[in-house]
């Protein structure tokens, strides 16, 4: 959307100048952590009251950009010509169809989903939510929610066979965690479910990672904070059991996730503790699946500390 900007100029000079404004909703609050880009010079993003500043600007016409998740994108022509330049208030309006936003790693840069070539499937953080209600084991998820991939067995365990009858590669945030060596269906349960954000699964030969991705690309994107505050806490606490033999098929899924962010750094730190009972199946057979869950604990940790350099570079 176009915006026509009407400016307040003050002082004049050659040397380079700056730039305010601040950013609101329909409601006049402002938002934070908008995204603003003034075309080949500079980007930045707002604080917690909305407002945002860019300094050494050179004199002249520019394209300003301002975007933010869940709101239509708003771009205008600003003309700084003095020492100072202080652009009324940028009102963005809600969108719910605004689905470019979504971004995805098929490649070494980040790509709008609607830009990458493969054939992609996106779970995002609620999908994983309302899984793990049902069933908290990763490969169980995928399995439900992407058609391409077929299941080892029909067990409780942390193995998928394939993706399109070919081996796959597993991803935590772009790094490799298996080889061509190692079949990458071992590696579906290296990370927990409650530590991830969101998952991507590429469909199709990567020559990227080699061999290994020739059925395609499992990635994991792990949490980042949600908040704007400088601490957050949420716990998550699931039982289940078997109508068989229930005192030996019980188990449990307990989680503590801690996050925040403060200026320009954010930090997660997240650990989980579960307990698989005993398999069996309806006439209550134990089931002892290969790579099994059954009669098992396992612990998950993570901790992650971000440092957010501009919209496009960002070191974790």
């Amino acid at each position: 959307m176009e915006k026509p900007m009407t400016v307040k100029k003050n002082g004049h000079g050659q040397e380079p100048g700056i730039i305010k404004g601040k950013v609101k909703n329909s409601v006049g609050k402002g938002l934070s952590n908008v995204y603003i880009n003034i075309d080949g010079i500079n980007s930045t993003k707002t604080d917690n009251e909305g407002n945002f500043i860019f300094s050494k600007i050179p004199k002249g016409i520019h394209s300003m950009t301002v975007k933010h998740i869940g709101f239509q994108e708003i771009r205008s022509q600003i003309a700084l010509e003095g020492e100072i330049l202080e652009l009324p208030d940028f009102v963005m309006e809600q969108t719910s169809n605004h689905l470019n936003e979504v971004v995805v790693t098929a490649s070494r840069l980040a790509e709008s989903i609607d830009e990458v070539p493969s054939s992609i499937t996106y779970i995002g953080g609620k999908t994983l939510e309302d899984q793990r209600l049902i069933n908290d084991n990763l490969p169980n998820i995928l399995m439900q929610k992407v058609p391409s991939i077929s299941p080892s067995e029909e067990s409780q365990n942390n193995f998928i066979a394939k993706i399109r009858g070919r081996n796959f590669l597993v991803l935590i945030d772009g790094i490799p965690q298996s080889t061509p060596l190692r079949n990458g269906g071992r590696d579906m349960k290296t990370i927990d479910a409650s530590a991830i954000d969101h998952i991507e699964v590429i469909n199709g030969a990567s020559a990227m990672y080699g061999n290994g991705a020739a059925g395609g690309i499992i990635n994991y994107i792990t949490k980042k904070p949600k908040t704007d505050k400088s601490f957050h806490s949420s716990t998550s606490l699931n039982n289940s059991l078997s109508l068989v033999k229930p005192s030996e098929t019980y188990g449990y899924n307990l989680a503590q996730v801690f996050s925040g962010s403060q200026n320009k750094f954010d930090y997660v730190v997240q650990g989980k503790i579960a307990r698989t009972g005993v398999v069996r199946s309806s006439d209550g057979t134990i089931v002892s699946p290969f790579y099994g869950l059954g009669e098992t604990k396992s612990y998950n940790t993570l901790a992650k500390i971000g440092y957010q350099i501009n919209y496009n570079h960002r070191i974790e």
